[in-house]
């Protein structure tokens, strides 16, 4: 059994890794401690429900979709019709495929005595470790090439023996991290060198329509990132891949760090979270649920289609996934009059843009109709001096931030897909990263904290496989992420002048987030070429601090909202 993902974010210089070599492993599965799961009879039932659905659907108007108390194996059964491939007493296993690599959760309720890994015991203790609420409460890495169970226990006998949890033959399982001198409860890192976990009954599902998916990294919210990251280097030879400086990560007065640690060779990214200020998301997982995974992202060939399927399904069904909403301004508004001329290369367009707001065309905050492409815009403008190239600047600014990043290398269809779906968009170099991030998917009651998962598609420059992080980690899209967030639980308390502050935050980041990447993406390449990078990485450290002085000033600003 195989899958799942890996990530950690931000900050600070990596830690000597003591072990000899980083250990050679791969993603296989994760394991969640839910609150409860149901029969495999009853996930069989929901399997063909689903499929039934899945090949008759028809677009339909948005259902009320409240995603508190929903069973998380029926979410991913929906959503993206992966199967249940085997069961215990205690857990199912659910996975996306039949490949080996394939993403894959194991998903263990409370009950009676089953193996070990999944008994009634190791559900009680992350419980409660975690506030007594549902957990991402195990990551699983497979050994490979050279190296073994025992290879991995050595190095956690040298280093930090008193985060080993338990050897048995073929597998090791070990605290993840510290709550002050003694291991923290809650989540596990399990090792595995058999194809199998033990006691579990096999199924042989059908996968015709599942969405083929595989990890891509796994993200940890903890008190102590740099100890944890110690922990990783000392114990898997794991090292900082990527860091963001303190700062540039921040939303309104929630401002956290964040570092991608992982091996050499860029089979596992573990990125890795930590706040800064009492304030936001991060700092209040870290309040509610203390350490513990925030969320688990997994690798689609074609996100879009896999988005589009899923809110399909929501709409039709009331089942499945239901995505964090996104901004429109993310992918292009159309602020002005002098915008649109500038665009459009006229001398003045305000009658062209009284048109349009008076059409239902562009919006008071200027975000244009989706539907309004280069001839719905023309018709409104019927008669007016440059039709054509204001009408064509007009469906433009549907998605144009995007364009400004990838030009022409893309449709019309899949821009206004994207934007449609709410896909994230980022570019490092030629390679392209897309990104979604569900709402939580074990939050008990609105407001609470919980886990939730990303999907994530890497369109690589070479024709090949996805290289492992090809396409960066979407240092933009990672604010856009937090800024969303932070969003959410503004519209949730009514808060319209704090969800005004964030928007407009994210408007003003947007244009030196795409700086920091271009910079980011000619460093790369300066020091792959064995060129001097020293300009391509003064450019990026000098928009991470204009970026720093943006997020400052509005966090001085959301502080003095709430003080008000």
């Amino acid at each position: 059994m195989r899958g799942a993902v890996a990530v950690l974010l931000l900050c600070c210089t990596p830690a000597a890794a003591l072990a000899p070599r980083p250990l050679d492993l791969r993603f296989d599965h994760v394991q969640i401690f839910a609150d409860a799961v149901a029969p495999v009879e009853t996930y069989a039932a929901v399997e063909t429900r689903a499929s039934q659905a899945c090949a008759t659907l028809q677009e339909e108007d948005e259902r009320v979709f409240d995603s508190t108390n929903r069973d998380v194996v029926a979410q991913l059964l929906w959503a993206l019709q992966w199967r249940v491939v085997a069961h215990c007493a205690t857990s199912v296993v659910v996975a996306a495929s039949q490949d080996d690599d394939a993403s894959t959760f194991v998903i263990t309720g409370p009950g009676g005595q089953g193996p070990a890994w999944a008994c009634h015991e190791r559900w009680a203790e992350a419980r409660e470790a975690n506030a007594g609420r549902a957990s991402v409460g195990c990551l699983a890495f497979r050994c490979v090439g050279e190296t073994t169970v025992d290879d991995v226990h050595a190095s956690y006998l040298e280093t930090h023996p008193a985060l080993i949890k338990t050897k048995e033959e073929g597998m090791l399982e070990a605290y993840a991290y510290y709550d002050g001198d003694g291991p923290d409860f809650g989540t596990v890192l399990r090792f595995v060198e058999g194809d199998e976990l033990p006691g579990l009954t096999w199924r042989d599902p059908d996968f015709s329509q599942s969405i083929k998916a595989k990890p891509d990294h796994w993200v940890s919210n903890v008190h102590n990132r740099q100890g944890f990251l110690k922990t990783l280097g000392d114990c898997l030879g794991y090292e900082s891949q990527v860091e963001f400086a303190s700062g540039v990560v921040a939303a309104g007065d929630a401002v956290i760090e964040s570092t991608v640690a992982g091996p050499s060779d860029r089979s596992v990214f573990l990125p890795v979270n930590n706040a800064l200020s009492d304030a936001g998301h991060v700092a209040s997982f870290l309040d509610q649920l203390g350490n513990g995974v925030q969320h688990v992202a997994t690798r689609v060939d074609d996100l879009l289609m896999v988005v589009r399927r899923a809110n399909l399904i929501r709409r039709c069904c009331g089942e499945g996934l239901a995505f964090l909403a996104v901004p429109r301004s993310y992918y292009g508004d159309l602020a002005s009059a002098d915008v649109l001329a500038e665009r459009a290369r006229v001398d003045d367009a305000s009658e062209a843009y009284e048109r349009l707001l008076s059409n239902g065309l562009v919006d008071d905050a200027g975000v244009v109709a989706l539907d309004c492409d280069a001839e719905k815009a023309a018709e409104a403008l019927g008669g007016l001096p440059h039709v054509k190239a204001l009408a064509e600047a007009v469906a433009l600014s549907r998605y144009y931030n995007v364009h400004l990043m990838l030009g022409d290398r893309f449709d019309e269809k899949t821009y206004v897909g994207w934007v449609r779906e709410r896909v994230l968009v980022d570019v490092q170099g030629d390679d392209v990263l897309l990104q979604i991030f569900t709402r939580p998917i074990l939050q008990s009651n609105a407001n609470e904290e919980a886990p939730f998962l990303e999907f994530i598609q890497r369109v690589c420059s070479a024709r090949e496989l996805p290289r492992p992080g090809c396409g960066g980690f979407g240092i933009r899209n990672f604010l856009v992420l937090f800024l969303s967030i932070e969003l959410s639980s503004a519209a949730q308390r009514g808060d319209a002048a704090a969800s005004s502050l964030l928007r407009e935050q994210l408007a003003e980041s947007n244009p030196i987030l795409a700086d920091i990447a271009d910079a980011a993406a000619r460093e790369a390449d300066l020091r792959a070429a064995g060129r001097d990078a020293s300009a391509a990485a003064a450019a990026r450290l000098a928009g991470q601090e204009r970026l720093q002085a943006v997020s400052a000033r509005y966090a001085a600003a959301m502080k003095a909202l709430k003080v008000s």
